[in-house]
């Protein structure tokens, strides 16, 4: 026998085949936006007062804020929507970041 049974977990003796080797992918381009260029595509009051009060009153307008930090501050949904943000000078780094998701 092989293995056996040990409440609902089957251990088994044999060694577990090698992990295949990890595809090397290029690094992402950082994904920059603005307080200004969420606050000009109507971003939600909730979430711009959230993101404006995390960064403090050093953080101009104009100041890029990288989608990284963006999601460590508010979470998947809210930088999921901040793409529409990205300018169109980055596009190909969106298109680049949607398509390696």
């Amino acid at each position: 026998m092989v293995g056996e049974w040990t409440t609902w977990i089957f251990v088994s003796t044999r060694p577990a085949p090698p992990l295949p080797k990890r595809q090397e992918r290029s690094p992402m381009p950082e994904l920059t936006i603005t307080l200004r260029r969420a606050k000009e595509m109507n971003a939600c009051v909730e979430s711009y007062t959230a993101v404006r009060k995390a960064l403090g009153r050093d953080w101009t307008l104009d100041t890029p804020l990288p989608l990284l930090r963006l999601l460590d501050l508010r979470g998947l949904s809210d930088t999921l929507w901040a793409l529409r943000c990205i300018p169109q000078e980055q596009a190909d780094a969106k298109r680049w970041a949607v398509s390696n998701w």
